[in-house]
């Protein structure tokens, strides 16, 4: 599976709850988006259509089985803020993490991905 080759350094609870994501899912259902490289009990995964609609998923003091979902979205105003904070799930199920990244993945629709685009320069 091409997502577990980008995640081998990853602790192994965050390897399974990727690649168990990716059996329920559909492994087509999300991107790896890992600004966190140096925490390797966290990852981020994405919307495949808008990669600021984003969710952070760590396993670092949790219990078994646990996981904290953090959400973000793309900024309202991109000049002062890189996203924009859209919850926070602590402690929460595997069952419980499949619904929050699909419901949070159906937003990416209504987010313009601004990433691709540049503030251009004023006409002089």
């Amino acid at each position: 599976m091409k997502t577990m080759k980008r995640i081998g350094k990853k602790d192994p609870t965050i390897r399974d709850v990727i690649s168990r994501l990716a059996t329920r899912l559909g492994s087509d259902a999300f991107h790896i988006v890992d600004h966190w490289n140096a925490n390797l009990c966290a990852i981020g995964i994405s919307a495949p259509s808008n990669h600021k609609v984003l969710a952070y998923i760590q396993t670092f003091g949790s219990a078994k089985g646990r996981y904290d979902a953090h959400l973000e979205l793309p900024p309202k105003d991109r000049r002062k803020f890189p996203y924009a904070d859209a919850g926070v799930h602590p402690q929460v199920t595997f069952a419980k993490i499949v619904k929050i990244v699909q419901k949070h993945f159906k937003k990416a629709e209504a987010q313009p991905d601004l990433s691709a685009y540049r503030r251009k320069p004023p006409v002089r």
